[in-house]
């Protein structure tokens, strides 16, 4: 179509002689033509086709409505006066629009922090059918029979599949060797139901021989380069070769499972292993309903299938959606579903925070704009009007502030990241998901902070307007100072959390765990290791710096205690029901980690009887049996039974978020995985260098890997240290925020008060009281904050203690603390204008209005 013809107003008059009635034709063609024109030599004529084509437009039934088009140059109006008023007050509409953009920026970041939470497993296809077994403690710890009953058993149940972990393992092929996280053991149904999406190979065969192997593409790459890997071998452990049969894109990060290369179950078949067994818990098994079933129904139906197959068990078993697992409570690897909840409070917090400025600053400058607004009033602008225009000005204010957001986020965004353990880019802000998140804060900032201003500079009457004869803020306690307490309540609440988080942690890293810690290295071993190790524990006791080690099936603080053994029989149990964790150590146990005896005795090589019929339990277990005297008295876990040779006094060996749980000992050499060592702090990296040498000489061809105990029990509280970082950070914003408020506030009373103050040094008053005497206005209103927020707060960090059951006892002093810091903040930041304006020459203030 011709470019200069749709320029013209006669293609419009085509359009409008189609719609229009007969009779209108004329006049209206005939006007429009002649605003072209007029409209086309004052402001020229590309201006003048685009203002011709709206209202044209505006006058074609359905294609637009009349009031959208008078919105659209109201608000084209709005955003000129608002961008006049900028101008006009620097500072005041610096503060606005900084600590609305810092409040948006801050709220963004949490929003999407929130979001990524929420969005974990999501993203399967069949997210809204697939389900995971679960113990009613919390454990999804099952046996590796139960996959396949419920599969063949309930015609719910459209697939299922077993998930083996095999982290860190070590996998070689031709060129490289390392060590790889993210491996499974799973069944064949896994593809189809976990949404893995093949680049290479056909998902009815990857997983169908015993010595196959699907790998990611990023694997794929560290092992292969840019060669096709299909076809390829790589070896497992440096013992078992698998054929690479597929690959597959990589899996997405917010999934509770880390998916890096699978492997068939039918290998384990292929070892010997009985994957068909009822007696231990030892996987986790994942189930596809049909989507028409029900899962109450389901439930009931499943519920007591452990028991039916192990009576002891008396656990009821369950199934819960995939999408709810990373926020587990029970999920040491997940996030929490509390942590999800105070970010989005501390989000509106902040927002709240800066909206109540924008408040505070548009109503104390309220003197300088109610002329204006008397003005309007006179020339015939309704209320209404008023309205829209301080609304569209609050709105204008907020866009601004929101692209000013867009560029704070992207300067913090990488410590963000630091601090959340997230990969967040600039890009995730722009995701559809997000588009609601960000109209929803866009939409809430501009109607609250805008709200108040607009209703209340719009009821100005002309008459007093004009004659100066209103009355602002002179009572003793109004609206604004009502805000002001309400921005430092939230403010307080933020820095006492804060505090009460940092306690916490610094308790749970430090708190007496009931062993050593320090100086405790441990590994994972191998056949190898274990068939050679009074020789190794010999030549290593031979080092200076080395002054014990054990063997033991897992360390301290990588226990997942729910799963434990079920329901235990003692000897002089009534009707009692005990779950008991089983620990497999040896009999160095006691002394390398320090533990001390409460009963009896640990286990010893001179009693021959130990390694066969002897169990060591905690206090916790002695209490929950009602043992007074446990000693000699048999206990039976897991099928096998022993006597009780002594109690050992209770210590941590999982996080303190929980009680110490009953566990019973054993020496079982069969169930060491783990060897840990106790060394000197003198020359640590010497002493390490010389297990290390030990550690080669058995294996030679597999890297040497060891973790400090005191480390991993600190990486415990990971997401506790994270919360508190957080929560600091933005604490540290909206107290920043607060006072830029305060500042302008101080400000604008400073000015206010000029006369006043010359006046008063006039009659005498020297400039510390007069700053005395302004300030103690504000000071007030930082007191009433502080005593309305310490009840609040108590309230707020004695339920987020309670996910603790060790937590740090709340100091008073922690609030007073918080009281004087606050004060301390708001004398400082309001005392610059207020000693800037007591110093002015008496003459300039009394000329001052």
């Amino acid at each position: 179509m011709d470019k200069e013809f749709l320029k013209s107003p006669k293609y419009a008059e085509r359009i409008l002689k189609f719609f229009l009635p007969q009779k209108e034709k004329e006049f209206l063609l005939g006007d429009y033509n002649f605003l072209f024109n007029e409209v086309s030599e004052k402001r020229g004529s590309l201006f003048a086709v685009i203002w011709y084509w709206m209202i044209v437009l505006r006058e074609i039934p359905g294609f637009i409505n009349h009031k959208v088009f008078w919105g659209v140059v109201m608000f084209k109006s709005n955003m000129k006066l608002a961008f006049r008023n900028i101008v006009k007050q620097k500072l005041y509409s610096f503060i606005n629009i900084f600590g609305l953009a810092t409040g948006i920026a801050c709220s963004l970041l949490i929003f999407g922090y929130v979001q990524n939470e929420l969005s974990y497993d999501r993203f399967q296809e069949n997210a809204e059918n697939l389900y995971i077994a679960t113990f009613d403690n919390g454990s999804t710890t099952t046996p590796t029979a139960l996959a396949g009953y419920l599969k063949s058993e309930y015609p719910q149940v459209v697939k299922a599949t077993r998930w083996t972990s095999l982290d860190h393992s070590l996998i070689t092929s031709e060129n490289t060797k390392a060590f790889q996280d993210g491996g499974a053991v799973v069944d064949p149904d896994f593809i189809s139901m976990f949404s893995i999406k093949l680049v290479n190979g056909n998902a009815d065969r990857v997983l169908d021989k015993p010595r196959s192997i699907l790998i990611s593409k990023s694997m794929a790459a560290k092992y292969f380069g840019s060669e096709n890997p299909v076809g390829k071998t790589l070896t497992y452990e440096n013992e078992y070769k698998f054929l690479v049969t597929g690959v597959f894109d990589d899996y997405a990060e917010n999934s509770h499972l880390v998916c890096t290369f699978l492997i068939s179950n039918s290998f384990l078949k292929e070892l010997g292993r009985d994957m068909n067994v009822w007696e231990y818990n030892n996987i986790q098994t994942y189930v596809q309903l049909n989507p028409k079933a029900s899962v109450v129904a389901f439930n009931k139906e499943i519920s007591n299938v452990i028991e039916r197959h192990r009576v002891a068990d008396k656990r009821a078993l369950f199934i819960q959606p995939i999408t709810q697992l990373h926020l587990n409570p029970f999920n040491r690897e997940g996030g929490s579903i509390t942590y999800v909840y105070m970010f989005s409070i501390l989000a509106m917090l902040i927002l709240v925070i800066a909206c109540i400025n924008f408040i505070n600053l548009t109503t104390a400058k309220a003197s300088v704009r109610s002329r204006e607004v008397g003005i309007r009033k006179t020339i015939g602008a309704t209320r209404r009007e008023l309205i829209s225009q301080f609304f569209g000005e609050s709105l204008s204010l907020t866009l601004i502030s929101f692209f000013l957001a867009l560029f704070i986020v992207a300067a913090i965004l990488p410590l963000f990241n630091e601090l959340a353990s997230k990969n967040f880019t600039l890009g995730f802000i722009f995701k559809q998901d997000m588009a609601y998140g960000i109209f929803g804060i866009l939409f809430f900032t501009g109607l609250f902070a805008g709200s108040y201003p607009a209703l209340f500079l719009s009821r100005f009457q002309p008459s007093k307007v004009l004659k100066n004869d209103i009355t602002m803020g002179k009572r003793k306690f109004n609206f604004r100072h009502a805000l002001v307490v309400t921005q430092f309540i939230a403010s307080t609440l933020l820095i006492i959390f804060s505090l009460v988080v940092f306690e916490q942690v610094d308790y749970l890293q430090n708190h007496s765990v009931g062993f050593d810690k320090e100086n405790l290295v441990y590994f994972q071993i191998g056949d190898k290791f274990k068939q050679n190790y009074e020789t190794v524990k010999r030549e290593m006791l031979t080092n200076p710096n080395i002054s014990s080690i054990t063997l033991m099936d897992c360390p301290p603080y990588q226990w997942i205690a729910n799963a434990g053994y079920g329901v235990v029989k003692w000897e002089g149990q009534t009707n009692q029901l005990v779950k008991m964790v089983m620990m497999s150590v040896d009999d160095d146990y006691l002394e390398t980690l320090e533990l001390k005896m409460a009963k009896g005795r640990f286990f010893s090589s001179e009693y021959s009887t130990d390694a066969k019929d002897a169990y060591v339990i905690n206090e916790a277990a002695a209490k929950a049996m009602e043992m007074n005297d446990p000693i000699g008295k048999w206990l039976r876990l897991g099928g096998d039974e022993r006597r009780i040779i002594g109690v050992v006094k209770d210590f941590h060996f999982e996080s303190l978020k929980r009680e110490i749980i009953p566990a019973a000992m054993r020496i079982a050499p069969d169930w060491y995985f783990n060897a840990c060592v106790k060394i000197s702090s003198n020359n640590i990296g010497a002493t390490l260098s010389f297990i290390q040498d030990k550690w080669e000489e058995i294996y030679p061809d597999y890297p040497f890997e060891y973790h400090f105990l005191d480390e991993t029990l600190r990486s415990r509280y990971q997401s506790e240290q994270v919360t508190g970082m957080i929560v600091f950070s933005f604490t540290v914003l909206a107290l920043i925020i607060s006072c830029l408020g305060l500042f302008g506030l101080s400000s604008y009373t400073a000015e206010r008060k000029t006369k006043e103050i010359g006046v008063r040094k006039v009659l005498g008053a020297s400039s510390l009281s007069i700053v005395t005497k302004i300030s103690r206005e504000f000071v007030l209103l930082v007191l009433i904050a502080n005593i309305i927020a310490w009840p609040i707060s108590y309230y707020f960090v004695q339920k987020w203690l309670q996910n603790f059951a060790f937590r740090a006892p709340i100091d008073p002093l922690l609030f007073i603390y918080t009281l004087l810091a606050a004060v301390v903040i708001a004398v400082v930041t309001i005392s610059w204008q207020i000693i800037n304006a007591a110093r002015k020459k008496t003459v300039d203030s009394l000329k001052y209005e």
